[in-house]
């Protein structure tokens, strides 16, 4: 209960904390008037509200107008992008004010203090100035010709794109933007290896490799591109395919087991059978143990691909970094022989005679196996290693 009143406490303090008046005094004059101006689309004559309103508004606009006058005395060019926004500020604050005028105060005799300016062509001018402060960088930023100072060109170009312009060649310098900040990695493949692998797999490789893998700056391919200047390379050499000797590893043990074998009379110390209180042969379960030699074989063989994974910086001609990776494929089989009674057998090995000896797989049926995990493989270290080519 008292965590509750508690809550309920903590909840009516935060509601008197953002009333009209708490908000004025705070200085967030346009929270205030949003507030007050639900407060007096219902009920437009109180009077408490409408003097409310005339302060914060009054307090907003001349908190505005003194920020507008302060940056253009600072005569700095990006200034103009928060002049233009201050001024949407204003528009949007007095066309949510305008259909409530006007307020009358009876006990004062008079209108509220609220005048509404023109700022529309404030608003153009500002705009025209943001959007050439905004261009002007870009066209400066791509004549520089580096790779971050494209992408910030790019950004700005975009931001002209929010003012109305005469800037024709905005779509011509946005794709120069994107071109030229753009990192452009070639992948490849090379096998060192002595083996030969089947003719699709590098490409099916490649293709898997950067497949989903292009970022809003980075472009990936897979075969070299006419008339595109790479960056970077990626080199996926397949370095060596092991192949494992089949191994039949055995071992032989023996499960033995008592079972019953018919019956047997119960005999005397004289040799006589014994008799029951009702003068029956007494007999009992004859038993006796039978075993069963067991033989259990696992079947094992191995392969492995071994790539090395190599990022070359191709303007300054030097390697970056090589990461490793590995692709095994792996051939498995138990199987069960018996020599003697199968009774003998535990339900554990009585299970395992159902498998059957299988033959080896060849080195190519693993080559292929292993082509197949290679290849998730190599995409992953792309992927895991993404931020060497980001730059």
């Amino acid at each position: 209960m008292k965590i509750k009143l508690f809550l309920v406490f903590t909840l009516l303090v935060a509601m008197a904390c953002n009333t009209p008046r708490k908000l004025i005094l705070s200085g967030d004059y346009d929270t205030a008037i949003v507030k007050l101006c639900r407060k007096l689309s219902r009920n437009p004559s109180k009077e408490e509200n409408i003097i409310l309103l005339e302060r914060a508004y009054l307090g907003a606009q001349q908190q505005d107008l003194n920020r507008i006058d302060y940056l253009r005395k600072e005569n700095s060019a990006n200034n103009w992008v928060e002049i233009n926004q201050i001024y949407k500020t204003i528009k949007q604050r007095q066309d949510l004010i305008r259909p409530l005028l006007p307020l009358h105060l009876a006990t004062l005799n008079r209108n509220t203090n609220i005048k509404l300016i023109d700022v529309n062509e404030q608003l153009i001018n500002s705009g025209n100035k943001a959007a050439a402060y905004y261009y002007t960088t870009a066209t400066t930023l791509l004549k520089q010709g580096g790779k971050q100072e494209a992408r910030t060109a790019y950004a700005n170009l975009l931001q002209v794109n929010n003012y109305p312009n005469q800037y024709t060649d905005v779509p011509a310098l946005l794709k120069q933007a994107k071109a030229q900040g753009t990192n452009y990695v070639l992948v490849r493949m090379r096998n060192s290896s002595t083996e030969q692998f089947p003719s699709t797999f590098e490409q099916d490789l490649l293709r898997m490799a950067v497949q989903n893998l292009n970022g809003e700056w980075v472009q990936y391919n897979s075969t070299q591109q006419e008339q595109v200047t790479y960056d970077y390379e990626i080199v996926a050499q397949i370095k060596q395919f092991v192949v494992s000797p089949e191994q039949n590893n055995a071992r032989e043990f023996t499960e033995t087991k008592e079972v019953q074998d018919g019956w047997e009379y119960v005999l005397d110390s004289k040799g006589n059978v014994k008799k029951d209180s009702l003068g029956n042969d007494i007999k009992r379960p004859k038993i006796k143990k039978i075993s069963c030699q067991v033989k259990e074989t696992h079947q094992l063989k191995s392969a492995s691909i071994l790539v090395d994974i190599a990022y070359f910086n191709l303007h300054t001609k030097q390697l970056i970094q090589t990461i490793p990776a590995k692709s095994d494929a792996l051939f498995e089989n138990w199987f069960t022989l018996i020599k003697g009674d199968v009774e003998a057998c535990s339900e554990e090995t009585k299970k395992k005679l159902k498998n059957k000896p299988m033959p080896f797989p060849t080195a190519l049926e693993l080559l292929a196996q292993c082509t197949e995990t290679i290849k998730p493989a190599i995409k992953q270290a792309l992927i895991d290693h993404k931020s060497l080519v980001a730059h």
